[in-house]
């Protein structure tokens, strides 16, 4: 009965820490989409796949933490373990690279 219930906490924990991230990623705006060049429906897709499958496993980053460079790293090396196909990978990326910080 008690590992039930450390399971049930650390299960909401999870879920919580994760909707508290996905609030405080930026939501795309058609100001957004014209500035980056990637059409609104796109970033919509990619921020979408980005909380449901990255935060899944883990703690969420904000886009503007990493350079691009960074993120295409990043997502090629978690595609496969997320079990992306190239498409997801692609809109997952193209939303994160659209709010990060300028390469140094």
């Amino acid at each position: 009965m008690l590992s039930k219930i450390i399971f049930l906490f650390i299960t909401v924990l999870a879920l919580t820490l994760t909707i508290q991230c996905s609030v405080a990623l930026k939501m795309p705006t058609v100001s957004d989409a014209q500035t980056s060049g990637t059409s609104l429906d796109t970033l919509l897709k990619g921020r979408a796949l980005y909380i449901s499958n990255c935060g899944s496993c883990h703690s969420l980053y904000l886009p503007e933490r990493f350079t691009a460079s960074h993120w295409s790293r990043t997502v090629s090396d978690m595609k496969y373990r997320a079990k992306l196909d190239n498409e997801q990978a692609s809109l997952i990326l193209q939303y994160l690279t659209s709010y990060c910080k300028t390469e140094e």
